[in-house]
């Protein structure tokens, strides 16, 4: 699996139980089954276990849960923080777009407690004029926000073929996505207090885009599903010593014997098997000689001009562009020591910074 984002760290934890429902859509194009929910939420469906399975069908899974985790000042130095887990503590991130506070509601809520699915191929006929009646996926496309309601005016990405900036079908506008198929996630940290981290609110919209393929000639893309992230600042603060990372709960089939590492040079953390046999063969495991997951950053936010940093480790420092890859790795275990589970806002970003909790860096 590949994601884009700056810093990574990885947690190995058992299970809990939802405490919201959001509805949850699964790329499947290639011989990955991965979940995907309208708050954003990675892997973990609301109504069953794990859902990042590999080989599809197969019932094993290679991860439990993941979730982006940011954390930053504003400009009198009050930190802001927007992270997720598992949810049993409560939620930092809500489906939809960002809107004026008072039109938050239920009705909205529901609106936009979903996930898009779609295909290239879907998209391709569209395109051809093959369809007596246009898909309904393209129909419901999220292209337009409700600026009445204080929705940006553009959402979701779309080929605007006339050029009247509204994404209308009978137009012929059509979807834009990457692969040969695409979810798609609108979400935001706004909507309400932020339960799980306590942190305050920073006014962020996310749009997120997973997408695989189906390719053939190249038969590891099957295995690999990318994940890019667009995020926005809807408030009318400027954020400093913003860190962005990728939560990741690894589990390889049976998560008792999991171990996991990073490879700085090359811009990725892996999990793996501890031994040369999953579990004991069942359910759930996968038995003798195991595969291992790779989470690699192929690009991230674009650094500052001037901060002395070689972020994309290609020898040449503050160039113009210079994106943000791996800096920081890091974990944490089950119990609530100062090397183990955040539970305040000033926690996640410890975390997010390569230090524990008692702000002492992680060796």
């Amino acid at each position: 699996m590949k994601l884009k984002a700056i810093f990574s760290f990885v947690l190995i934890l058992p299970s809990f139980l939802l405490a919201q429902v959001f509805n949850s859509a699964n790329l499947d194009i290639g011989n990955v089954s991965a979940c995907f929910s309208s708050d954003g939420k990675l892997f973990y469906p609301p109504s069953s276990g794990p859902r990042f399975e590999v080989p599809k069908g197969s019932s094993d899974n290679a991860s439990y849960a993941g979730h982006l985790w940011i954390g930053g000042l504003d400009f009198q130095g009050l930190l802001h923080v927007a992270a997720q887990t598992y949810r049993q503590s409560g939620s930092d991130y809500f489906q939809g777009p960002i809107m004026t506070s008072t039109n938050y509601s239920s009705a909205q809520d529901a609106l936009w407690n979903r996930v898009w699915k779609i295909n290239k191929s879907t998209i391709d006929s569209f395109r051809m004029d093959l369809y007596t009646n246009t898909p309904q996926i393209i129909l419901d496309w999220p292209g337009n926000g409700n600026v009445a309601l204080g929705q940006a005016a553009q959402l979701a990405p779309y080929k605007d073929v006339n050029n009247d900036n509204l994404y209308n079908p009978a137009d012929g506008d059509f979807p834009c996505i990457k692969g040969d198929q695409a979810v798609y996630m609108i979400f935001n940290d706004d909507r309400n207090l932020h339960t799980e981290s306590g942190g305050v609110k920073f006014g962020l919209e996310f749009h997120a885009m997973a997408y695989a393929f189906k390719d053939t000639l190249y038969p590891h893309l099957k295995n690999t599903v990318f994940l890019n992230y667009r995020i926005i600042n809807r408030s009318a603060n400027t954020f400093y010593n913003t860190y962005i990372g990728m939560w990741n709960d690894l589990e390889v089939g049976e998560s008792s014997d999991d171990y996991v590492g990073s490879n700085v040079e090359r811009d990725y953390y892996y999990g793996y098997n501890g031994d040369n046999m999953d579990g004991n063969g069942g359910p759930g495991s996968y038995g003798i000689n195991p595969p291992a997951l790779g989470v690699a950053f192929l690009k991230g936010p674009t650094a500052n001009i001037g901060d002395g940093m070689n972020n994309d480790k290609d020898c040449l420092i503050d160039e113009l562009g210079e994106s943000c890859l791996l800096s920081k790795f890091a974990y944490y275990n089950n119990d609530f020591t100062v090397t183990r589970n955040p539970v305040i806002d000033t926690n996640f970003y410890t975390y997010l910074q390569g230090k524990w909790k008692d702000n002492t860096s992680i060796t």
